[in-house]
């Protein structure tokens, strides 16, 4: 079992809502004081054990020390509680949505079928200087595999990596924007206008 993210009350451990990533988690807590983000263990089997016995979706949990989760005191579970976890929920459910669409955007920033060759490529290309033709053993390996010149080869390269940086620039950027958007909104009515206001704009903007 996958390691479980959640967002939790400082004040009384509560668990205000589980998250698809630990991501989602962090921009959740952004825009809810005295929260924190928080990485539950599950892929350790005792605890994964241990978590078993609740129902995450309906029961009302906390933050307990060795075991990671328990029941909540009931005492606890009060109306400023009860909406601390409902908008926690809903913000992570429209800040999660953003993130996949996001994420499959960022994929046209992968080079072929190997995702590691950016770093190489970024370093064989700041490694070599036009201006006095001086070039890596990667630039010239390149040029010479596809027939062109060092120089030819040096502004491709150049052209590949600006892209790439671009893409995954403007993808964070209007992700940032997106939760900033969400987490403002306090009331929980008006959290699906602004999620698909956010969706238009992410879908609109992101392939500019």
């Amino acid at each position: 079992m996958k390691n479980l993210n959640a967002v939790k009350d400082i004040s009384t451990q509560a668990i205000l809502t589980f998250t698809k990533s630990y991501s989602c988690a962090v921009a959740v807590s952004q825009g809810l004081i005295n929260t924190e983000p928080l990485i539950i263990p599950t892929s350790i089997q005792r605890i994964t054990n241990h978590v078993k016995k609740f129902d995450l979706l309906n029961d009302h949990l906390c933050g307990v020390p060795d075991v990671w989760i328990g029941s909540l005191s009931k005492d606890l579970i009060t109306q400023d509680y009860l909406e601390r976890k409902k908008i926690a929920t809903l913000r992570a459910t429209y800040i999660n949505s953003l993130e996949v669409h996001l994420t499959a955007i960022t994929s046209r920033g992968i080079i072929g079928f190997d995702d590691s060759v950016m770093p190489h490529l970024i370093d064989a290309h700041s490694l070599s200087n036009p201006e006095t033709s001086q070039y890596s053993y990667g630039i010239i390996e390149y040029a010479n595999i596809h027939n062109i010149t060092p120089e030819t080869a040096y502004q491709e390269i150049g052209v590949m990596i600006e892209t790439c940086g671009l893409i995954k620039i403007r993808a964070f950027a209007w992700m940032q924007i997106c939760i900033d958007r969400l987490n403002s909104i306090t009331n929980p009515a008006d959290l699906q206008k602004e999620w698909k206001d956010c969706w238009e704009v992410v879908k609109r903007c992101a392939f500019t």
